[in-house]
């Protein structure tokens, strides 16, 4: 990691995260290299549980804590 990639406060991480794993948490610890802290966003939020959305935003959010 140079300098220069340290050189935000804060990385932005946007995803579904359905469910939160392995490759996720290596995506954060990457946006966790370019930034002093990671910003997660939780992506369809609003939607309702289906097939593609099984999980809602709070468990989500509980999953990645």
């Amino acid at each position: 990691m140079t300098a220069q990639a340290q050189s935000s406060d804060v990385a932005l991480v946007i995803g579904r995260f359905q469910p939160f794993h392995h490759g996720h948490v290596a995506l954060v610890a990457h946006a966790l290299e370019v930034g002093r802290r990671a910003l997660l966003v939780v992506g369809s939020a609003g939607a309702p549980r289906s097939v593609k959305n099984p999980f809602t935003a709070e468990e989500r959010i509980a999953m990645i804590r």
